[in-house]
């Protein structure tokens, strides 16, 4: 995990958040939000900065999946 200059966790059971505490300082808030992200929710760790993503797809991407 520490040769990645960007991490992206989508969301996480109790038991994975307590192992990813152990390799990063989540605060309380975000131990919270990574236990509720919803489908194309993220969090992202670049550097030092944590940040959520919301990731949408447009309507010609949706049609190129479906």
């Amino acid at each position: 995990m520490n040769n990645s200059s960007i991490k992206t966790f989508f969301s996480l059971e109790e038991e994975n958040i307590k192992i990813l505490c152990e390799y990063s300082n989540l605060s309380e808030k975000e131990k919270i939000e990574i236990k509720t992200l919803k489908r194309g929710e993220c969090l992202m760790f670049v550097g030092d900065d944590h940040i959520l993503t919301k990731i949408e797809a447009d309507g010609f991407e949706k049609e190129l999946i479906n």
